[in-house]
């Protein structure tokens, strides 16, 4: 959501504008101010949105023309505040197939990316990226976090400019990891983020399907979390160090597919489950919020956002 309420939004049905990227005015309707057919996409599938401060909106996605039909591929590109696409942003190459699932900005304009790729701009990347101002990829960073097997579907951006990297991966920077750590501002792992899950051979039983942070440094996690041979969990939080907050206490059936703290530290969630419902809100201890009118299950829905 933009600071002015309007909302941006990704979209793949087919209506006006033919783009799946639509910005929606404040009363729902699409906003004709909006130039999504500068932007039109098609090809691939987008499935992550930044908003910049500048205005700006970051995508990712999978390879796909943005712009005209001459246009060439790409996974990562940037549009102005009015929809049309950014010339000025330096446009990376992703190798097909492969995909940018998550993105952020650093403070000093670099980007960092994460999906299911091997090489950006003609180097290797797997997995995760850092991205120059120009466009290119900061090897020292890119080459430290490296992972070679399994693959990222988060990096969330703390405010020390250290990253959180959640997804389905037992290996980064050569360092066996349980699907979720933590790189310093070089890139290497930080090894003073030990979390409290245990490493798996393989990735199956042990994965993140979305990270948030609270406002304490806390950190959220919802996937099939492992906690030990006979022990695991859908939902818990880790201290900032990794170690497990054993006074967090959620509702059994929850598992989380998406995850945001808002401004007053209560937990929106996106329920896996198919019985509970879809959306609720949890009070910072984890026990549900009686004022939040959740959506019942089944109800299709694939991203949270806050206004801030």
């Amino acid at each position: 959501m933009q600071p002015d309420g309007k909302i941006l939004a990704l979209f793949g049905g087919g209506i006006v504008p033919p783009s799946q990227i639509i910005r929606l005015t404040t009363n729902g309707g699409i906003d004709p101010t909006w130039n999504a057919a500068a932007a039109y996409t098609t090809g691939g599938t987008l499935v992550s949105l930044q908003l910049l401060a500048g205005g700006q909106v970051l995508f990712g996605g999978g390879p796909q023309q943005v712009g005209p039909p001459s246009a060439l591929p790409v996974g990562v590109g940037q549009l102005t505040s009015t929809g049309a696409l950014d010339s000025s942003f330096p446009v990376p190459t992703l190798q097909a197939p492969g995909m940018v699932s998550s993105l952020a900005q650093q403070s000093d304009g670099k980007i960092l990316v994460a999906g299911t790729f091997t090489e950006i701009n003609g180097n290797t990347a797997r997995g995760i990226a850092r991205l120059n101002m120009d466009g290119s990829v900061d090897a020292a960073y890119t080459t430290a976090c490296q992972i070679t097997q399994g693959y990222p579907t988060k990096v969330l951006l703390q405010a020390d400019e250290k990253v959180l990297v959640a997804g389905r991966f037992a290996r980064i920077g050569g360092i066996a990891a349980p699907s979720l750590a933590r790189v310093q501002t070089n890139g290497i792992p930080d090894p003073g983020f030990v979390p409290a899950l245990a490493i798996t051979p393989t990735t199956d039983f042990n994965y993140v399907n979305d990270i948030a942070l609270e406002s304490d440094g806390n950190i959220l996690v919802g996937g099939n979390l492992r906690l030990g041979s006979n022990t695991s969990r859908t939902f818990l939080r880790l201290f900032p160090g990794g170690a497990l907050d054993n006074s967090f206490q959620p509702p059994a059936n929850l598992s989380p597919a998406a995850l945001l703290v808002q401004s007053d530290n209560k937990i929106v969630l996106l329920n896996n489950d198919r019985v509970a419902a879809s959306v609720q809100r949890l009070l910072p201890s984890g026990s549900l919020d009686p004022s939040f009118a959740t959506i019942p299950p089944h109800q299709i829905i694939k991203f949270l956002a806050s206004e801030a």
